[in-house]
């Protein structure tokens, strides 16, 4: 099973790789994460796929800065005070190597044709940003950044020297020939791969080390040419960022030689990489002489263990997706409504009175269900005066159980059989209880993808409408995306169940952990610290702990660092990490937007899986 390969998206038709960088800047929001990024530091960010990796990235180049309109663009404009050279990661790379294996070439032969890819290919990516520094648009939109003015004659003489260092050929002493000619480079590089296979292994090694072009180093070569480029713009400590997207993707052998560039102390180089948070085989950052987290390089990850944290972003980007729809200035909870499962801030004591919405919620509870009625007995709280507690009273009795108490009596009273059917499947099928500005905020998880995916269609019915959206379509449009996300997670590979009818893939193991966090939740004793979220054991299998990166590189398992958290969030192991289900999952299960005490995966698991689960 090959792990770097990307985790697939329920929205890739709003992926960034595909758009260039004024595209990407006109519909850029800053979220805290690129606060951090843009600071002259190396810098790993980390983050499932949709997260915005390749967005935040591609938000350094300077084509990208100077189209971006933004109250803060300016701001930022000064803080970017190097030159971004965004790298995507070539999924070829990986595939020519494959197919170079298989073809009888030795592991030092690939070698030498994978680097000199990727060394081809990173300076082609530089002298794209240098070109555009000398000779960027003069559209009046643009607000410049970092552009330099040479002569010509100075621009052939550097090209030419270039040229001959990388044992170039050009008709033209330009830096638009210069990288027409990279350009042509890689494809002479298949080319001569494939001639070595057919002539076959006898005086290969002679061949190549005739070709000097072949042994040539990114490093090295990109160093050769920033220096020179430097001292004709009177700038000879200016740094350059070279921004590696979808490291995954790439080799091994590549992505070892990145990590290890981030103990780099060259202060004319910044290196800034982006990555899933789960590679089987990344484990250079582990290593007695690894890069330190918050020592050689700032780790960030684009993820939000906890609801509230995304809001800010969640909002921010609301507002711009309201603009560029041609709306008038609107609040969420205009478009949306309350949340179901809290009382918002101005409400306050009054959602507790009695016949308030959530307080009759407490009391339908206490009716049907006995375990809390003792729950409220030994806590001494009068449904009837709730309102009346104070605010540090209601916050530690009430409030902190709502989400629970909403969940679990929306299921009982919709499906009272199922107390006498332990075990039994069942549908849960009311997805307009996670209506509400709040809720659809904690379901995208602060994923910019799945953010546009479904507030996008949303908003769109707004717009024809001009009303406030109701629950029942907010729902439709949840359970379409929780649909497409269960249909993406039944196809990524897991290790057998016993008991199962027939293979569903990662579904297999997120549905065991959904069912039991419903039982917490639902079916078992009130318990206002229910078990939700797990700890992966130290002695789970090695291909179910591939399984759960997988699930974690689709968003579908949320990390949950811990207090002693190191900043290491690129792991090559799950083991006693903890995490919970992805929030989009909450409608399919019926469970509350909130994180439950942990208790160990195998607990999860045990009584279903097979023996191999747990050797």
């Amino acid at each position: 099973m090959n792990l770097r390969r990307s985790a697939p998206s329920i929205f890739d038709a709003f992926n960034a790789r595909a758009l260039n960088p004024i595209e990407v800047a006109q519909t850029f929001i800053p979220p805290n994460h690129y606060e951090e990024l843009v600071k002259p530091v190396h810098s790993i960010v980390i983050g499932p796929r949709g997260s915005g990796k390749t967005t935040l990235l591609k938000m350094l180049q300077s084509q990208a800065l100077e189209a971006w309109q933004h109250p803060e663009a300016s701001d930022y404009r000064s803080r970017v005070n190097y030159s971004g050279v965004f790298i995507p990661t070539d999924i070829g790379w990986s595939e020519q190597l494959k197919a170079l294996g298989e073809q009888q070439l030795s592991s030092e032969e690939k070698k030498l044709f994978g680097t000199a890819a990727f060394t081809t290919q990173v300076l082609h990516a530089l002298v794209d940003t240098m070109y555009y520094r000398v000779h960027a648009s003069q559209n009046g939109g643009l607000v410049p950044h970092r552009r330099i003015q040479i002569s010509r004659a100075d621009e052939a003489l550097l090209v030419t020297e270039v040229a001959r260092k990388w044992y170039l050929d050009l008709s033209i002493p330009t830096f638009l020939a210069l990288k027409h000619e990279l350009t042509a480079r890689l494809g002479k590089l298949k080319e001569l791969s494939n001639a070595e296979v057919l002539r076959g292994p006898e005086g290969r090694a002679e061949r190549l080390a005739a070709i000097p072009y072949l042994l040539l180093h990114f490093l090295t070569s990109a160093i050769f040419i920033v220096e020179k480029f430097n001292d004709l713009a009177n700038e000879p400590n200016a740094k350059w960022a070279l921004l590696f997207d979808e490291l995954e993707l790439a080799p091994k052998l590549i992505r070892d030689e990145l990590v290890q560039a981030l103990r780099s102390k060259d202060e004319r180089w910044l290196f800034k990489l982006s990555i899933s948070p789960y590679s089987q085989d990344l484990n250079l950052l582990k290593t007695p002489d690894s890069a330190m987290p918050g020592n050689d390089y700032q780790p960030i990850a684009l993820w939000y263990p906890y609801k509230e944290d995304s809001y800010n972003f969640c909002n921010a980007l609301f507002r711009s997706m309201v603009e560029q729809k041609g709306l008038p200035p609107t609040e969420p909870l205009d478009v949306f409504g309350k949340s179901e499962f809290e009382a918002s801030k101005a409400e306050m004591s009054s959602a507790y009175r009695p016949g308030a919405r959530l307080q009759k919620r407490f009391v339908r509870l206490a009716q049907q269900d006995p375990t809390f009625r003792e729950y409220l007995q030994g806590k001494e709280v009068d449904l009837n005066r709730m309102h009346l507690l104070t605010e540090g009273e209601r916050a530690a009795l009430v409030r902190k159980i709502t989400p629970l108490v909403t969940i679990r009596e929306t299921f009982r009273r919709s499906d009272l059989k199922m107390l006498s059917g332990v075990g039994k499947k069942r549908g849960r099928k009311n997805p307009a209880l996670y209506r509400g500005a709040k809720s659809l905020f904690a379901i995208v998880e602060g994923n910019p993808r799945w953010f546009i995916g479904i507030i996008g269609n949303l908003l769109d019915e707004y717009a024809r409408t001009k009303i406030q959206i109701s629950p029942s379509k907010q729902g439709s449009e949840v359970s379409r995306a929780v649909n497409k996300f269960r249909a993406l997670l039944k196809t990524i590979p897991s290790p057998p169940i016993t008991g199962q009818q027939k293979p569903r893939g990662l579904l297999s193991i997120i549905d065991l952990i959904g069912e039991y966090v419903f039982n917490e939740v639902v079916r078992n004793d009130f318990n206002p610290d229910a078990v939700g979220s797990f700890i992966v054991d130290s002695n789970l299998s090695t291909e179910l702990t591939e399984s759960l990166g997988r699930a974690l590189n689709a968003g579908a398992i949320i990390y949950i660092p811990g207090r002693d958290e190191d900043g290491q969030y690129v792991f090559d192991s799950l083991k006693g990490k903890r995490f919970r289900l992805s929030y989009l999952l909450a409608p399919h299960f019926g469970l509350p937007l909130r994180i439950f005490e942990e208790r160990s995966l195998s607990i999860f698991l045990r009584g279903e899986q097979g023996p191999n689960l747990f050797p």
